[in-house]
């Protein structure tokens, strides 16, 4: 884990802050602590305003919940407000989810009973004069549709989520609700309803939503690939004026059973990351995350990374909560080891170098303990990362929860490695051997171990193959050249592809010419 130079910071009452050394593990922000609260059951930050929700908060009534909203000035954070609804009600879980963009926040209730059951609610939270005010109350008449248990706001529209299916069939697939601000009125009102073009029932349409821009993201986490395979889901619906209409279904390329592909999703601009916490590359449940990008061209979507944690293990949960914005994006693992205590949970940060995700450092908590949950959920924005950890007792306050910051998170990394295929032949003979050079120059600020091999495929198809240094190291802004010698025996063709492959824990890249063996 890279040492990184983050400051921690304990706001207590009167918003008296001590600035302490804390080295990598980030700024912990709680209020006077309360058992059971679980604070940091859900987390937001856009800019300098951070949303932290207390979902089984007993403040106004039991398991009523509440959130926390955080204003950073300077370098520290304080906190700046409690949000409570209008009108609290008993067992609503307020702050189940929130989100904010600017001066707009959203907190879902989806456990806020009606008369006619448990239906869930959503409120709109706007900035007035600088305080936190209920802007809108919105609710369904579905009864348990866990309306409100997923949430997302940018702008004029937010989506709240509705992944189960209700009473008295208990069929349907889940849906997603989506409302506009009326600029005029500064009334939210129902703007339409998503769900899957190709949808069935039980798939939890609405498990998770994202929205950037034009885009909305909702995940399916027991949708189904090729009518056949339940590991989830994530659909994605593009604005047309105002029209939304889905432009993507995305599954993983290797989807299996169970995976819960669509638990958590996250978009920033023309990338997409999906969540599936229940994937066993790493062992069973040790949980992965996948990037989809969008081609600008021909607009379409595709797989092009799959994450997994460098130290990820069985049960480890990574991509129960994920976040992304612009170059940066992080990835929850509640369930990871901590620094000092099992499945106290981790939080891996990554950054794009040119179009490619890397691990760039491993967040946990300085003061983690057994069963914390840090990572159950998690939001980055800029430079800044908020962490949940709802379970983590605080001051003999048993689940009381908290949360923590990490700033000064780095940028993109400078562009990763530039491959190239220097020269083809060493002797003028052309049936002589031939040698194959080629640089590996890192254009990067770290140090990348990795391994090489090269490819010569012959225009039949036939290919020879060279695997060079297993454990290739090339320094920063360094550069390594290597010499394949191919054997090329047998009736040799005179024109041949020649690829150089470079793999390391960035994945891997390739550059490829075409030679003539004569001209050469």
């Amino acid at each position: 884990m890279n040492a990184s130079p983050y400051r921690a910071c304990f706001p207590f009452v009167g918003l008296v802050c001590v600035v302490l050394a804390c080295g990598p593990s980030g700024q912990l922000i709680h209020p006077a602590p309360h058992a059971q609260d679980q604070l940091g059951f859900s987390v937001a930050i856009d800019g300098d305003r951070i949303i932290v929700g207390a979902a089984k908060s007993d403040t106004l009534a039991s398991n009523g919940g509440r959130a926390l909203a955080w204003r950073r000035q300077g370098s520290v954070w304080g906190l700046d407000q409690t949000i409570v609804p209008s009108a609290p009600s008993l067992g609503a879980q307020f702050g189940w989810a929130v989100d904010v963009s600017g001066d707009r926040a959203v907190v879902g209730a989806p456990m806020e009973p009606s008369p006619d059951g448990i239906t869930g609610a959503t409120y709109v939270q706007e900035l007035v004069g600088g305080s936190w005010t209920e802007a809108e109350r919105v609710a369904v008449t579905a009864v348990e549709s866990f309306f409100g248990s997923t949430v997302a706001i940018e702008g004029d529209w937010a989506v709240v989520g509705a992944p189960f299916a209700t009473p008295p069939t208990f069929t349907g697939p889940g849906v997603a609700h989506v409302y506009r601000r009326n600029p005029g009125t500064g009334d939210w009102n129902f703007h339409t309803l998503l769900g899957a073009a190709d949808s069935i029932d039980y798939i939890e349409f609405g498990s998770s939503v994202a929205i950037d821009g034009d885009v909305i993201v909702v995940g399916a986490e027991k949708g189904v690939k090729d009518d056949a395979i339940i590991g989830g889901a994530a659909y994605v619906f593009r604005r047309q004026g105002s029209n939304w209409n889905q432009e993507a279904k995305l599954t993983a390329f290797d989807a299996a059973y169970h995976d819960r592909f669509g638990d958590a999703v996250a978009v920033s601009g023309e990338v997409i990351l999906v969540g599936a916490k229940a994937e066993d590359a790493r062992g069973e449940e040790a949980g992965a995350a996948y990037v989809f990008t969008r081609d600008p061209e021909t607009g379409a979507w595709s797989q092009t990374q799959k994450l997994v944690a460098s130290d990820g293990g069985e049960g480890d949960e990574f991509g129960y909560a994920i976040s992304i914005d612009g170059a940066r994006a992080v990835v929850g693992a509640w369930l990871a080891e901590g620094e000092t205590a099992s499945t106290a949970g981790a939080v891996y940060f990554f950054r794009r170098s040119g179009g490619a995700w890397m691990e760039d450092d491993i967040f946990r908590a300085f003061n983690g303990a057994y069963g914390d949950g840090f990572g159950a959920s998690v939001s980055i924005s800029g430079d800044c990362a908020v962490v949940g950890a709802p379970n983590k007792d605080v001051d003999g306050h048993t689940n009381a929860g908290a949360a923590y910051t990490f700033c000064d998170l780095p940028g993109p990394l400078p562009p990763g490695l530039d491959l190239d295929i220097t020269c083809c032949v060493d002797v003028p003979d052309p049936a002589g051997p031939v040698v194959v050079t080629a640089r590996i120059h890192n254009a990067g600020d770290r140090e990348r171990i990795g391994r090489s091999w090269i490819e010569a495929v012959a225009p039949d198809g036939t290919a020879e193959v060279v695997v060079g240094p297993t454990s290739l190291v090339v320094g920063p802004n360094d550069a390594v050249t290597t010499r394949y010698p191919l054997t090329l025996t047998g009736q040799r063709p005179s024109t041949y592809e020649l690829r150089l492959h470079w793999e390391d824990a960035g994945g891997v890249r390739t550059a490829s010419t075409r030679v003539t063996l004569e001209d050469a």
